[in-house]
C-alpha cells in the first residue's frame, strides 16, 4: 500500500471517529458547504482591473454565504468551450463555467448544460424583465445561460492623437481609413487590427457588423456560405485598402495576432483600433489617458451612419453533470444581481445585462459615458445576422480568405469563392 493511500485512509478513518463521538457527547459539527468550482478565462489572483472585479465578486459572494469556497480554475478563454466538452464526456466538470455566447448553442445541442428556467421562475416578474438574455442562449422557452457581462464591438480612438494631428473623429469607414492614413505619415500606425488567418477575432466581428450593415448575410437559407457575395467582396476591398490604399497599417502589421493589435493601442504606438467595450478599461489602465481614448460604434461605408452592432458576452451555464448546482445557482445569482453589476460597471466598465442598472449616475462621468452610446447602439441597431452554430469553422474561412486578399494572393471575389467552397464542404 503507498504512503498515500495509507495515509489517506488513517485520515478518513480518524474523521469517521472523530464524527461519532460528536454525535454522541455533544452539539453536531458543522460541516463545510461544498465549495463551488468555477471555470474562468480571468485570475482572480492577478492585479489587472477584470481581475480586481471578479475578485470583488467571488469575496463578496463568500461572505454572503459563510464555508462555502469558489474554488476557480483559470484557463485560456479560446480552450474553455473545447474543454468543457471533453470533460461533460468524462464527468469532471465544474460547477459554474463561464461560455462565450457563440459557442453556447453548441452546448445546448451537445446537452452538456442544465437548463435555468426552472431557478429563474422564483424570481419576481420584474426580477425576470430586468435580465437581458441573449437570444442564442434561448431554446424554445428555456434559458441555457445569464452573461455576466456585454459587449459590443467599435473603434478605440486616442483622442490626443487625433487632435495633435488636427483630424477629427471619423464617421465613416472611408473617413476612417483616410485619419489612419494620415496619422501613419507622422511615424504611428494609424489603425492597428489582426488580419491573421490564425487569430483576427475583433477584425472579423467588425467585418460581420459591416457585411450585415450592407444587407449581406454569413448562411443562406439552406445553412450554406453565403458571404461570397458583392456585399462580401466589398468587405474584403474594404481591408485591403486599409493597408494598400489609405495606407493605414503595415502589410506585417496587419498580420500581427489579435493580442498584439491591442496592445499597440495600450502603448499609444498606434492611433485607432478596433476592440470591444470589455477591453477599454484594461486598454485605458495600460495607456493611462482615461477617457482621452474614446469608444465609438463600429462604422459603416455612409457618413454618419453605424453598422448593426454585434452583442456578445460570457455567459455563466450550470453543467448538466455538475454536482453542486445548488451553490452554483447562489453564485449565478449573486454575480447578475444588481449589486454586482452595478460594480461591475464602475469598476471595470463592462456593459451591464440588468436593464436598471443602465440608469446609474456613473453613466454621466467622462470615463463611462461611452458606456451610454454603447448601450444605445445595442439596442436600437443591433446586428440580426445569422450565424452557424459551428461558426468557428466560418470564421477559420472568412480569416484566410481576407487574409489572402490583404497579401494580394487573391482578389476579393476569388478569395470568398474559395473560402464559402471551404466551409460548405466542412459543415
Amino acid at each position: 500500500m503507498s504512503r498515500i493511500n495509507s495515509s489517506r485512509r488513517s485520515f478518513i478513518a480518524r474523521a469517521a471517529v472523530l464524527g461519532a463521538a460528536a454525535a454522541a457527547c455533544g452539539p453536531a459539527i458543522v460541516r463545510a458547504a461544498a465549495p463551488v468550482k468555477l471555470w474562468t478565462f480571468i485570475d482572480p489572483r492577478d492585479t489587472s482591473v477584470r481581475a480586481k472585479t471578479l475578485a470583488h465578486v467571488l469575496s463578496t459572494f463568500q461572505a454572503k454565504n459563510p464555508g462555502v469556497a469558489v474554488e476557480p480554475s483559470v484557463m485560456q478563454w479560446n480552450m474553455i468551450s473545447s474543454s468543457f466538452l471533453r470533460a461533460h464526456q468524462s464527468g469532471q466538470v465544474p460547477d459554474v463555467v463561464m461560455i462565450y455566447s457563440p459557442d453556447i448553442p453548441v452546448h445546448i445541442g451537445a446537452g452538456t448544460i442544465a437548463p435555468l428556467g426552472g431557478r429563474m421562475s422564483a424570481w419576481s416578474k420584474a426580477d425576470r424583465d430586468d435580465v437581458i438574455v441573449l437570444s442564442n442562449a434561448r431554446e424554445g422557452n428555456e434559458v441555457f445561460g445569464l452573461p455576466w457581462e456585454l459587449r459590443t464591438y467599435g473603434h478605440a480612438v486616442n483622442l490626443r492623437h487625433l487632435k495633435e494631428a488636427g483630424i477629427q473623429v471619423p464617421d465613416s469607414l472611408p473617413a476612417l481609413g483616410e485619419a489612419a492614413g494620415r496619422i501613419a505619415k507622422t511615424g504611428k500606425v494609424g489603425l492597428s487590427l489582426s488580419m491573421n488567418p490564425a487569430d483576427a477575432s475583433a477584425t472579423l466581428l467588425t467585418a460581420m457588423s459591416i457585411l450585415g450593415g450592407m444587407g449581406g448575410k454569413l448562411l443562406n437559407d439552406n445553412g450554406t456560405a453565403a458571404f461570397a457575395s458583392p456585399a462580401g467582396e466589398r468587405v474584403a476591398q474594404y481591408f485591403h485598402d486599409l493597408v494598400h490604399k489609405y495606407q493605414a497599417i503595415p502589410l506585417e502589421t496587419a498580420l500581427q495576432m489579435d493580442e498584439a493589435a491591442h496592445q499597440l493601442v495600450e502603448s499609444g504606438r498606434a492611433s485607432m483600433g478596433m476592440t470591444g467595450t470589455q477591453r477599454m478599461s484594461l486598454m485605458r489602465q495600460k495607456l493611462a489617458i482615461g477617457a482621452d481614448l474614446a469608444w465609438i460604434p463600429c462604422l459603416s461605408m455612409t457618413a454618419g451612419k453605424s453598422s448593426p452592432a454585434t452583442i456578445e458576452g460570457w455567459q455563466l451555464a450550470l453543467p448538466a453533470k455538475g454536482s453542486n448546482k445548488d451553490g452554483a445557482w447562489k453564485l449565478i445569482e449573486h454575480w447578475t444581481s444588481v449589486d454586482m453589476q452595478k460594480y461591475q460597471t464602475e469598476q471595470a466598465t463592462y456593459m451591464p445585462m440588468r436593464l436598471s442598472v443602465s440608469d446609474a449616475p456613473i453613466f454621466s462621468s467622462s470615463t463611462h459615458e461611452f458606456l451610454k452610446t454603447a448601450i444605445r447602439y445595442a439596442k436600437e441597431n443591433p446586428l440580426t445576422i445569422k450565424r452557424p452554430e459551428n461558426a468557428d469553422v466560418m470564421f477559420d474561412a472568412l480569416a484566410r480568405a481576407i487574409g489572402a486578399v490583404i497579401q494580394n494572393k487573391q482578389p476579393p471575389a476569388a478569395a470568398l469563392a474559395a473560402a464559402a467552397k471551404d466551409y460548405n464542404d466542412k459543415r
